[in-house]
């Protein structure tokens, strides 16, 4: 009986978890909790802290997995160092080392001629002054990230120096060599999750990506969710699938998957904002998209991860759906009881899911939004279009803040 090893075992590599063993596999989990999630739905659960490298490979090496996988979680460098050590499918150190840290990345993507913001790279160690030098470079207004950090932390929108003084006042909180200035491009945003094999871009979902109820949040640019299907014209279509193809190139996946984020500007250009190796959190890739479409992305993945041949028919979209997901940012939140009062805003035949995170809503009313991480939970909606869906799930989230207010 072969086994995959997880990265991760929370709540959302549950599904992975379940997926593996559709295919039969034993399936083994790393997390750094206890109380993980999927500690007792794995047939083998180790406890460690997954970015200390030499505690990962000596359990990695207990555990001699057949395969290594990472979903929904910032452990693509992890996992390849893992398959390197073991000698197993995946993609190498170098190619997930330059995917996650931001710098690296954007050098390699700059090298290989792809379309971005005007950017700038600069020492967490530097100056003020030349942290401004930076800023008269770019202008106002532009985007500051920490170099390896994911979900949204540390992102922020800076629109004049009171607010750079400010983060550059804070940035050590980070704790990032490097920090990415990047120009800020107004258009329309989207998400790409795609999965290449042999160097083909075999399938790529494209969802419209939402920031429109989140303005109040800033400068922290917070996400609220997508929405499906997004159209776009033959011309759109291949200057994204062409986008695709290069990343990997640039990024030297041959096999493996890449979440990608996109700005389509008002002259209809394509800049890329972020390619990473890696499936998206949030639901996305293990939820959103096979509502959607009815692809699920993790059973190709596990397939390359087990070095099995894939089945091509897996990334055949079977529906065409409109489906909306839109994230919960109450401004106060008592207690869970209050959690009893709001299911019959979520008895609709067309609210396919949602949900609540019970440790956030325990101490929310104290939280400041930040990051991805601090949303207090979701819902999924479907509709006859992706704006009927949308609409609804917003409905539902206006009656779900009159009671939390």
């Amino acid at each position: 009986m072969k086994k995959i090893l997880i990265l991760g075992g929370g709540r959302e590599q549950l599904i992975a978890v379940n997926i593996a063993k559709e295919f039969g596999l034993k399936v083994a989990v790393f997390d750094g909790s206890e109380d993980a999630t999927c500690r007792k739905y794995a047939d083998e659960f180790y406890c460690l802290n997954i970015k200390d490298r030499l505690l990962l490979k000596e359990y990695a090496i207990k555990c001699s997995p057949d395969g290594v996988l990472v979903h929904a979680a910032e452990l693509a460098i992890e996992g390849a160092m893992i398959a390197a050590w073991l000698g197993l499918p995946g993609i190498s150190v170098e190619s997930a080392k330059t995917a996650t840290e931001k710098k690296s990345r954007l050098e390699k993507f700059k090298a290989s001629g792809i379309l971005m913001p005007e950017h700038r790279s600069i020492a967490g160690s530097a100056t003020y002054n030349e942290w401004f030098a930076i800023s008269e470079e770019i202008n106002f207004p532009f985007v500051v990230k920490p170099n390896s950090l994911s979900g949204a932390r540390g992102v922020q929108l800076i629109e004049d120096e009171s607010q750079m003084r400010s983060y550059f006042s804070n940035k050590d909180a980070f704790k990032s060599k490097y920090f990415v200035f990047e120009q800020y491009v107004e258009g329309t945003q989207l998400s790409t999750e795609s999965v290449i094999s042999e160097g083909e871009v075999v399938h790529t979902a494209i969802a419209l990506r939402h920031y429109d109820t989140t303005q109040l949040l800033r400068p922290h640019l917070i996400e609220d969710g997508h929405s499906f299907p997004y159209a776009t014209s033959s011309i759109l279509g291949y200057k994204i699938r062409e986008i695709v193809k290069l990343s990997a190139k640039a990024l030297g996946i041959e096999n493996g998957v890449l979440k990608g984020d996109l700005i389509v500007d008002f002259e209809d250009r394509v800049f890329t904002i972020e390619m990473a190796a890696r499936t998206s959190g949030g639901r996305f890739a293990d939820t959103v998209v096979p509502l959607a479409s009815g692809v699920n992305i993790l059973y190709p993945l596990i397939r390359m991860a087990m070095g099995m041949s894939l089945d091509y028919d897996e990334l055949k979209p079977k529906v065409i759906r409109g489906i909306s997901q839109r994230f919960i940012f109450p401004n106060s939140v008592k207690s869970q009881k209050d959690l009893l009062g709001l299911t019959r805003y979520l008895q609709s035949s067309n609210v396919l899911d949602y949900y609540f995170d019970p440790i956030l809503i325990q101490g929310y009313p104290d939280r400041m939004i930040q990051s991805h991480g601090d949303r207090l939970g979701y819902i999924i909606t479907a509709g006859k279009s992706r704006e009927c869906a949308d609409k609804l799930a917003l409905d539902i989230i206006k009656g779900l803040k009159k009671i939390y207010d």
